[in-house]
Parts: structure tokens; C-alpha cells; sequence
């Protein structure tokens, strides 16, 4: 899935997620499968949870962590990819 920066990407509907081990878990309801994401890729999920697009999960990690933007940019796009290929996140 290729993603623009600014594009809103949507979680859908059978994926219930908590808080766990300062990541976030991941259930998906459909298929009865369980991820987990670090505290980055928590910050991706809340990020599209709400609406928000990529440059502003991108903005939210490099204000919490001392990184590259570049990488951050490759991490989320791997992330969101990721999650795309699992089924959980579609484009909006």
C-alpha cells in the first residue's frame, strides 16, 4: 500500500485494541489474530484512531524521540504497510 503523507488512513472496524506493555495489542476480530506494536507503532495506531494523517504521527515521534525524520518516515510507512498487509488499516 503506498501512502501519501497527508492521506487518511482508516482502522477498520473489527480490530480492537488496548494498551499492553507500553505498545498497543492489536485483536483482529475478523480473523481472530493478535498483534502487537512498540511504543512507535502505538503512536501510528493512535494517530489513525483518531483520524490523524501520517505527517501528524511523523510530527509526534520525532517531538518524543531524538531520530532522523527520514527513518521516522521509513518506520511509519513500514508500520502502516504492515498493518495494510494484516488486513486492519485500509485508506480513507
Amino acid at each position: 500500500m503506498i501512502i501519501s503523507d497527508t492521506q487518511s488512513i482508516k482502522v477498520l472496524s473489527h480490530c480492537v485494541a488496548a494498551e499492553y506493555s507500553g505498545g498497543v495489542a492489536i485483536l483482529d476480530t475478523k480473523n481472530n489474530e493478535f498483534f502487537v506494536l512498540n511504543d512507535v507503532g502505538k503512536i501510528v495506531w493512535d494517530c489513525i484512531s483518531i483520524g490523524k494523517n501520517i505527517d501528524e504521527a511523523v510530527f509526534l515521534i520525532l517531538q518524543e524521540y531524538e531520530v532522523d525524520e527520514g527513518q521516522v518516515r521509513a518506520d511509519v510507512a513500514s508500520v502502516l504497510n504492515d498493518l495494510a498487509k494484516n488486513g486492519l488499516i485500509e485508506r480513507d
